[in-house]
Formats: structure tokens, sequence, C-alpha cells
């Protein structure tokens, strides 16, 4: 069995702390009347729980019989108040040392009005006129110059090589004249070199010559040419053709397609 020194209730051994008032218990000697009221009955299950204490020891008669004073709360910190005062003085002193920087632009000094003399004026000496030397008149800066239009001419020799997609290449020299009227007559030497034709292989590094006619816009540098007959004793050609040519922009190159055989599979190209 166990005491309360507090209230002197006796409570069974299971039990540390009196569920009246919390105060650890004690054991008791045998003078202690064994017909005391005891906590035995109380049912633990049913009872309200126990709250633990964390300061385990008796309160004292001082603690008891004097009221505990509430502790007087802090004053709020001033150190705020004294960083935004520092900052703002920092910003004016900052304001004012630009100001004292920049015055003369902030605040420009009036213009002094210069003294007006009776000084005597000067008369500007005449400037010469320059006259250009005779025969050397100079051009206008906006003259407006008039370039001749471009005219071509495809008369003279070219050389280059007559090609078709399948593989096909030959040697060609083309010499043409100006008959009358932009009208041309000349000839073509072709030379054998490349062929996929198994009736034509035996002729590779064999030459003919076609005869041509045609015309030519000298505006344009178009040119247009048929042959009409052929000098071929080897049987190199197969037949005369028919071409469309073009003239470049530097007079040097002549290129374009041939029609052989009812289809522009012929791309030549020649230059002078």
């Amino acid at each position: 069995m166990k005491e309360c020194p507090n209230c002197k209730k006796i409570f069974v051994d299971d039990l540390f702390y009196c569920l009246d008032d919390g105060t650890p218990l004690v054991g008791f000697g045998n003078d202690v009347d064994s017909t005391a009221p005891t906590e035995v009955a109380i049912n633990i299950g049913q009872a309200a729980r126990t709250e633990v204490l964390l300061n385990m020891g008796r309160p004292t008669d001082t603690e008891l019989s004097s009221p505990k004073e509430h502790s007087t709360p802090k004053s709020p910190s001033k150190l705020p108040y004294v960083a935004i005062g520092a900052l703002t003085l920092a910003c004016i002193s900052l304001a004012a040392a630009m100001i004292v920087i920049n015055r003369d632009r902030i605040f420009p000094a009036p213009e002094t009005k210069t003294n007006v003399t009776n000084e005597p004026k000067t008369t500007p000496s005449p400037v010469a006129s320059y006259t250009s030397p005779p025969g050397n008149a100079a051009k206008a800066v906006n003259q407006n110059v008039t370039q001749s239009p471009v005219t071509f001419n495809p008369t003279g020799k070219w050389k280059g090589t007559w090609t078709t997609d399948s593989g096909t290449l030959l040697d060609i020299e083309i010499s043409l004249t100006d008959t009358q009227n932009n009208a041309l007559d000349g000839q073509i030497k072709w030379t054998m070199r490349r062929t996929v034709r198994p009736d034509k292989m035996d002729k590779i590094g064999l030459s003919a010559t076609e005869f041509v006619r045609g015309s030519f816009d000298p505006a344009t540098g178009n040119v247009k040419m048929s042959g009409y007959s052929k000098d071929d004793p080897n049987n190199v050609l197969v037949m005369v053709d028919t071409y469309k040519l073009n003239i470049s922009a530097d007079g040097h190159t002549l290129s374009g397609l041939a029609r052989n055989g009812g289809k522009w599979n012929g791309h030549l190209r020649l230059t002078r």
C-alpha cells in the first residue's frame, strides 16, 4: 500500500501519484489504519486521465501563498526605425552630392551678350572665278550618260562539246559567217569521243562535217540554225540537227540545245 503525504489517502502499490493532487506516493508503516478508505475501488478505466506534470516537486508554502507576478511585456525594438532613418539620410546626402556635381547642367549660367563696338566693317575680298581651260569642259554631275545597247554577233569560230543525258560525247568546232540581214551560214566539225550505242563504238576518234544555215537576233543574242547536208564518209553522224542557241552577256559563250530525232536531248556549250 502507498500513501499520499498531502491528502493522506491510501492507494494500491500499482499507482505512483495521487489521483487528486498529483503528489508522488510514499510507502506507509504498520501504524496506518487498515480500515481507512482507499482508492482500490476506483475503476481506473473510467477514471479521468492523469496528467503528468513536468515539475514533480511539491510547491512550497511561499509559492502557494503569494501569486506569481505577471511578466511585463517587452517594448518593441527600435532597430528597424534606426535603419530606415539611416537609409533615408544616405539617400538625401547622395541626391545633394549629385546636384552639386551637375549644377552647371541643372542651372546653366545666362549667356553674356557681346558688346557692339563701332569697329569698321571689313569688306570681303572677291573670290576669283575659275574658268576651265578650253578643250577640257567638265561634265555635269547629274548628267545622264546614255549607254549604247549591247549587240550580239555569233560570227566567228567556236569550240566546245555536244553531250546527251545518256552519256554520248562529241567535240565540235563551229564556224559561222554573216551573209546578209543577220543571216548565218556555216559548218560544224564533229569528232566522236564517247558513245553508248554499240553500232557507233568503232567510230570513236573519227570526224564528220555538218553544213548549217540560220539567223540571229543582235539585240537578244538568240541563234537558230538547222543542218541541211553533211560530209560523213565514216557514218559518224546519225542525221543533221536543229539548234537553239544563245550568246552570253559577255559574248564569249554560245550554249543551248540541239534536236536529234525529234527530241531536244543534245546539250551544246562552246567558247570563242
